[in-house]
């Protein structure tokens, strides 16, 4: 059997969440399947680290694609012809986008349908080539995969026609993510956070993280406290922020907020891994992958109580309202004066994790697999 696969977002040191879930998923896959011939398709010259073995060939299409009218080339001619022209067995596209004119069966992975309810965190050009196409990819695909069961119950309520269309495949918490010991965290606080416990944020800048409320919310934990636990921020720019400018010019407490950037694999595992407690209040997540890293590290979480983060975080998490900083910030007083609460939700972390897992979301994919070729036959 010969799948080609779309891996236009396996960039060697951005993967972005697309990105990971590619290159985690993918790496198991043909490893287990060594019997199937796999062609990844790139927009850009390709790193060597993501052949993962003998049955893995490369290709390269022009043109790099990220800009809409690029994207169209890339994904309308480009990549469709060659994928019509190499008379593949299936073709795999988990980025959200997909050629609409294959001859063959076709799976896409859809992570979630956020633009139809926040557009204007979208620039007017993307806004409209996502709304314009994305329910033209539903249609064309022969099966979809989305990560959650929020994410399909949201996809199907906008799209009645996927129903019976659409399977779940968990994301996961890579492998560098684990408990720490004392003395390993100590050291990664003496590095980031002044040897001081701090909270942490992992996310993208861009106002559906929510940080303009995350930082009004430090403030109230900051006044109403005798703490000084720096707020740590993980994350590059996505998209300009106005409130969270504003919020930052207005605290009092500016310099114990830390913006770290974008960091490797390994250090986000350490940060996180030293961290008080993960503070997540994002307005909508498909999955929110920062909240299974930082359970499998057994740390505490604070996340919000809409979209799927509920059912990620299970009972594992102290759940806010994300449009109100002080439900935030009484759930960051509350696990910083509660020693039991702390110690509580530090075991049920490393058990709710358990439900995760790469090779459990490599497996499932592969169901999904052959899912999408029984009904292409049928």
């Amino acid at each position: 059997m010969r799948i080609a696969v779309n891996t236009r977002f396996l960039l060697y040191n951005k993967l972005g969440g697309f990105g990971v879930f590619i290159n985690e998923i993918f790496s198991r896959l043909v490893k287990a399947h060594p019997d199937v011939e796999f062609t990844f398709i790139f927009d850009r010259p390709y790193h060597q680290s993501f052949i993962y073995n003998e049955n893995v060939k490369a290709k390269v299409l022009f043109p790099p694609a990220r800009h809409p009218i690029f994207k169209f080339i890339y994904y309308q001619i480009s990549l469709q012809k060659f994928i019509n022209r190499n008379n593949f067995d299936l073709f795999i596209s988990p980025d959200s986008e997909l050629p609409l004119h294959l001859n063959c069966p076709t799976l896409l992975v859809l992570h979630d349908i956020n633009f139809f309810h926040n557009p204007n965190y979208l620039s007017g050009l993307n806004r409209r080539y996502m709304t314009y196409f994305t329910p033209k990819y539903l249609k064309a695909a022969t099966h979809i995969v989305t990560v959650s069961e929020f994410c399909k119950k949201d996809i199907e309520n906008y799209f009645p026609f996927t129903k019976n269309k659409i399977g779940v495949v968990y994301n996961a918490a890579s492998d560098y993510f684990k408990p720490l010991t004392d003395n390993e965290i100590q050291i990664n606080r003496n590095k980031y956070s002044n040897g001081k416990p701090y909270f942490l944020f992992i996310g993208a800048i861009t106002p559906r993280k929510n940080l303009a409320n995350l930082i009004k919310a430090y403030n109230i934990y900051r006044k109403n406290t005798n703490q000084d636990y720096p707020l740590i921020i993980v994350g590059g720019l996505m998209h300009k922020d106005k409130a969270l400018d504003n919020e930052l010019k207005n605290t009092n407490y500016k310099s114990d907020i830390y913006f770290l950037g974008n960091v490797s694999n390994k250090d986000i595992a350490k940060i996180v891994g030293s961290a008080f407690a993960l503070v997540f209040p994002s307005q909508f997540e498909g999955f929110g992958i920062p909240i299974v890293e930082a359970m499998k590290a057994g740390i505490p979480v604070i996340t919000s109580n809409i979209s799927s983060m509920p059912e990620i975080a299970g009972n594992a998490a102290l759940f806010v309202d994300p449009f109100n900083p002080e439900s935030i910030a009484d759930a960051m007083i509350s696990l910083s004066t509660s020693q039991t609460l702390y110690d509580d939700l530090k075991i049920k972390a490393l058990q709710r994790v358990k439900n995760f897992s790469w090779e459990q979301s490599a497996a499932k994919m592969w169901e999904e697999i052959k899912i999408t070729l029984d009904k292409f036959k049928n």
